[in-house]
């Protein structure tokens, strides 16, 4: 659900670096939870992109794990100002999901 909306005259600041994938997998990390057990595989594609030439792509290789897999990227703390609010977005397109 949309809240907001962008106002033009003032930029919005994204603090992800290589957020559309275009340089591969870079300054990105991956990581699983419960068992360490999920099974796959993140690239990049030209297939499915919004932005830019690229966009990452997370593909689930087996279903029957118990564990779940993330990638995720860290922002420095001295990027950000403490009392300050943020706002996180992205666009996720997903398939088989239940």
């Amino acid at each position: 659900r949309v809240t907001t909306e962008a106002d033009a005259d003032n930029s919005i600041r994204n603090y992800l670096k290589n957020h559309s994938g275009e340089s591969g997998t870079q300054y990105w990390v991956s990581s699983t939870w419960l068992n360490n057990d999920a099974n796959y595989t993140v690239n990049r594609t030209t297939s499915q992109r919004l932005f830019g030439n690229y966009s990452l792509y997370v593909k689930v290789n087996e279903t029957n794990r118990n564990g779940g897999g993330c990638y995720y990227q860290q922002v420095a703390g001295s990027q950000l100002s403490a009392g300050s609010t943020y706002t996180l977005s992205a666009y996720v397109k997903t398939k088989g999901i239940t």
